[in-house]
């Protein structure tokens, strides 16, 4: 556990995003560009195109969301329990779903059923190819709230529902991380950016 950061400070020479900072410290620590602390070597993956109803209906459905107020939503599908079904991973971005923690994402099923929801979440995600209780699992940038910037991961239980991104303890040194990473269009990099509107 808690052993890790101190780890991850000393290695400083991360090729993560190829731009290591300026004072030795892997970047990515200090909420600096959003997904700067994903390895070179892991794939990255735009979130998809085409607008979705399935997943439109999901996040107003969810989150109660009026009309006036749709989110931005973004997703990627990936085969989380390796069934050969791929999931879809919804972040809805907005005032009615985004705090200073993060946005809201949505795990569904291939047919739009809502598994579940995770609060605080920072894209991109990497879906990493460790795994536990037969589920990938999923790493990203814990931030907000005062608390210091920090990758965690998240495992599924038994039944296939992950922790929550404030309630994991599992810190990781995302040098480590193989698998792929997810909705890596986040604005906050990339300015072209093009993210599909709910009202779409």
């Amino acid at each position: 556990g808690g052993e890790s950061s101190a780890a991850e400070k000393e290695t400083g020479t991360s090729q993560a995003g190829g731009k290591p900072s300026e004072s030795g410290e892997m970047p990515g620590f200090e909420a600096s560009e959003a997904g700067s602390w994903i390895p070179e070597e892991v794939p990255r993956v735009l979130s998809e195109t085409k607008p979705s109803e399935k997943v439109r209906d999901a996040i107003i459905y969810y989150f109660e969301v009026p009309e006036e107020e749709l989110a931005d939503v973004r997703y990627n599908y990936a085969d989380l329990d390796e069934d050969g079904t791929e999931e879809i991973i919804a972040l809805a971005v907005g005032s009615y779903v985004s705090g200073s923690g993060g946005s809201s994402a949505l795990i569904l099923k291939n047919d739009g059923t809502i598994v579940e929801c995770l609060t605080c979440v920072n894209s991109p995600i990497v879906v990493w190819d460790e795994m536990v209780n037969g589920h990938h699992l999923l790493a990203l940038e814990r931030s907000g709230g005062g608390a210091e910037t920090e990758i965690v991961a998240l495992a599924a239980s038994e039944d296939g529902i992950y922790a929550n991104v404030s309630e994991t303890e599992t810190i990781i040194d995302p040098t480590t991380l193989t698998g792929t990473a997810i909705l890596c269009d986040d604005l906050a990099y990339d300015e072209e950016a093009e993210y599909l509107t709910l009202a779409e």
